[in-house]
């Protein structure tokens, strides 16, 4: 079909610079259609921007960097996901993003059914593919958002109770974006939708489809350990504001000379058998500015500088030849295992990330201690490109997860 073939449509550039050159000089209308990336652009309207020269819509047309399907006009999806990705362009998951998805999807669905021309059908088509590609993509921001800020606020906040607060707040933030899938996977069982994917008949539409509920699964199952931690958050922010108060009270006692009259302090310390292996702590302070350039205090340090000098016995001694073979060039070398290779390899042979570093073949041998630390590096620098099962494996004591390439 034409509509297939504009859609996969590559770019039609020689190199970086030229794609670059272009993007320059057509940077406000690229800035246009992606500020109207959640609404439909009509041809027209775009010739309309550009004071109706609309030679320059039809060489990015021609380029590839934007898509026509009928009447209507997109920036092509691979340079759309740079964009959004590289500006960080979130968007809110709430009830106002699910219920307007859906209430969008429908009239779509309804304008696809009712119409008859092909060329106004994929229109429509087009933009429920539009609405759909993003979800995945706004669902896992989302998620890795939320992930982020409770990670964030355990570990920089210092109040206990805005701490609890703040943790509380982004739990009902996830129970929200639990509920809203829950409402997006009740639209896609509706008869309606079940009716719609049976008509069309679309290969791309069922891409999009398998992808965002790979997406769909993945947020739940990130959702699932961010609930795990705010759990485990609280109870420590518990057990460290227990903690904290009983210091409070013991210090209390002690400002006020009251600590062995009115405590076990005195049995508890001796029963403590782990003191007496403590560090002495010492505490030092230092001296103002203002203190050190006055007069009062040059007899102070000069008595210092002669108690130190006291203490140090320092033995001079003539010190010997240089031996020769110490000065010649020597070369050093070691040995660093290309990470983005060896990346690169597992995307392409596929399997099990920590199987595959086990059986790759280094140029110097790895001991299984370092292979483990491998894993986790390449595992933690290359997490978009990877899935993480929630099943695992166990080998010589070690249980790890299953990684697999992201398809």
């Amino acid at each position: 079909m034409p509509f297939l073939k504009k859609l996969h449509r590559m770019f039609a550039f020689n190199s970086i610079k030229d794609l670059l050159i272009v993007l320059y000089r057509e940077r406000e209308i690229i800035d246009f259609l992606f500020s109207k990336r959640k609404t439909s652009i009509k041809y027209d309207s775009l010739v309309e921007f550009v004071d109706f020269n609309d030679e320059r819509i039809t060489n990015l047309i021609e380029k590839g960097i934007i898509i026509q399907v009928g009447n209507s006009v997109d920036l092509n999806q691979d340079i759309l996901d740079f964009l959004e990705k590289f500006t960080d362009s979130i968007e809110e998951i709430n009830y106002e993003y699910t219920s307007g998805l859906i209430r969008i999807l429908k009239e779509n669905i309804n304008n696809w059914e009712s119409e008859k021309r092909p060329v106004k059908q994929n229109e429509y088509l087009l933009k429920i593919k539009r609405n759909l590609r993003n979800v995945g993509k706004d669902v896992l921001r989302n998620v890795a958002s939320l992930r982020g800020n409770v990670e964030d606020t355990f570990a920089t906040e210092k109040v206990f109770s805005i701490k609890k607060a703040k943790l509380l707040e982004y739990d009902d933030k996830r129970k929200n974006l639990d509920e809203l899938l829950e409402q997006i996977d009740a639209f896609f069982k509706e008869s309606t939708w079940t009716y719609f994917i049976k008509m069309v008949q679309d290969d791309e539409l069922n891409q999009i489809l398998l992808k965002l509920d790979r997406d769909i699964i993945v947020a739940r199952q990130n959702l699932i350990d961010i609930t795990q931690k705010i759990l485990d958050f609280i109870n420590r922010i518990r057990q460290d504001a227990e903690i904290f108060k009983h210091i409070q009270k013991v210090k209390s006692l002690k400002d006020q000379l009251l600590l062995t009259e009115k405590s076990n302090f005195l049995e508890v310390v001796a029963a403590e058998e782990g003191l007496v292996f403590q560090n002495e702590v010492r505490y030092s302070t230092n001296l103002s500015l203002d203190l050190l350039q006055s007069e009062d205090i040059f007899d102070v340090l000069l008595k210092v500088s002669r108690k130190f000098k006291k203490s140090l016995h320092i033995e001079e001694k003539m010190a010997g030849a240089i031996d020769h073979d110490f000065v010649q060039n020597r070369e050093k070398t070691q040995y660093v295992i290309d990470l983005e290779k060896l990346k690169d390899g597992f995307l392409a042979r596929g399997g099990d990330l920590f199987e595959f570093i086990c059986s790759y073949k280094f140029e110097q041998e790895l001991s299984f201690d370092d292979k483990v630390t491998l894993f986790c590096k390449v595992a933690s620098q290359f997490r978009s490109d990877f899935v993480i099962s929630s099943e695992s494996k166990k080998i010589r004591n070690i249980e790890y997860a299953l990684i697999s390439p992201r398809i």
